[in-house]
């Protein structure tokens, strides 16, 4: 996210998806971007219902520069 710092104070951007298994959030994809986020949609293909291509959805990213990101 923009203005955020993580705990190593790191100034590389990614986006890490976890997924929830009872107790334990194991990362499932990440991705690094060029710019932080500053909002971070997802949403439904509308191109292709029912299509197995994105059956998950598409990400797209706001990010600090002003570009779209998916």
């Amino acid at each position: 996210m923009a203005g955020a710092v993580d705990l190593s104070f790191s100034s590389t951007a990614s986006l890490e998806i976890f997924q929830s298994n009872d107790h334990e959030l194991p990362v499932v994809g990440e991705s690094t971007s060029t710019e932080r986020f500053n909002r971070l949609p997802w949403g439904q293909n509308p191109s292709s219902p029912g299509s197995e291509k994105f059956s998950r959805g598409l990400i797209s990213g706001g990010l600090v520069d002003g570009n779209i990101a998916l």
